[in-house]
């Protein structure tokens, strides 16, 4: 029998039960706070603060830019003791602890200086679902649109968004006019 993933090192799952500990320790007041999340249609921000102080939010991070650099089975791992206290919960660390695969490909400086230069707990709030407009203007991108679901209800360090360009002029390109 073939599989698509690959068994999980033994220094990751180390790293894994070291970020499982200290989840586990806050699992309770998660739990018994679920129905406040509920209401407040929010993760508690004090939880939020727990739950990035256990290192969840850098758990898929390479070891190189201060993560525990777990692999996907380990971060489920993790992802699925949280969502038994809260789904929310569960979802919002889901969706935030993949920031790494979202970033990645930047140049290594910009990764350095701006994105983890105030440290590894990268939190990362955004919509990939492309609802909204770039286009190019003097220094970067001018955003327009609607994006109705940001998934992470938190304050992000950084906010991602998938927006459609303009194709540029050319022979694979019938008219800027057809794109509008």
């Amino acid at each position: 029998m073939s599989t698509l993933l690959e068994s999980t090192a033994p220094s990751d799952q180390a790293a894994g039960h070291r970020v499982l500990g200290r989840v586990r320790a806050h699992l309770p007041e998660i739990a018994a706070r679920s129905a406040e999340a509920e209401a407040a249609r929010a993760v508690p921000a004090d939880l939020i603060a727990a739950l990035r102080e256990a290192g969840v939010f850098r758990m898929s991070l390479p070891r190189a830019w201060g993560g525990e650099q777990l692999d996907l089975v380990e971060s489920a791992r993790v992802v699925r003791e949280i969502s038994r206290a809260d789904g929310s919960a569960g979802w919002t660390v889901q969706a935030a602890s993949m920031a790494w695969f979202f970033v990645r490909s930047l140049p290594h400086e910009t990764l350095a200086n701006e994105v983890f230069g105030d440290g590894a707990d990268l939190m990362l709030r955004g919509a990939i679902a492309p609802k909204g407009r770039a286009v190019g203007v003097a220094g970067g991108y001018r955003l327009s649109g609607r994006w109705p679901l940001a998934s992470g209800p938190f304050t992000p360090d950084w906010m991602l968004d998938v927006s459609r360009t303009p194709p540029r002029p050319g022979p694979s390109c019938a008219s800027r006019a057809a794109w509008a």
